[in-house]
């Protein structure tokens, strides 16, 4: 699942559907987004760089 709350900004919105579409070009799979709940979390780090992304997951974190 693809967590993304329903107040995230627009460019956040589309992360949430192109890390969906990704997922599902590599894996046949099309994940559900929902605004809570386990999964891939999508949310604005401002400790981050322009074009740095951080994944969070309900077992661990990928900083790419």
């Amino acid at each position: 699942m693809i967590v993304c709350p329903p107040e995230a900004l627009p460019n956040v919105k589309l992360a949430a559907k192109e890390i969906r579409r990704f997922i599902y070009l590599r894996t046949g799979e099309l994940l559900p987004v929902a605004e809570s709940g386990p999964g891939i979390v999508l949310k604005r780090d401002p400790s981050l760089a322009a074009q740095q992304y951080r994944l969070k997951t309900s077992d661990g974190t990928l900083t790419i």
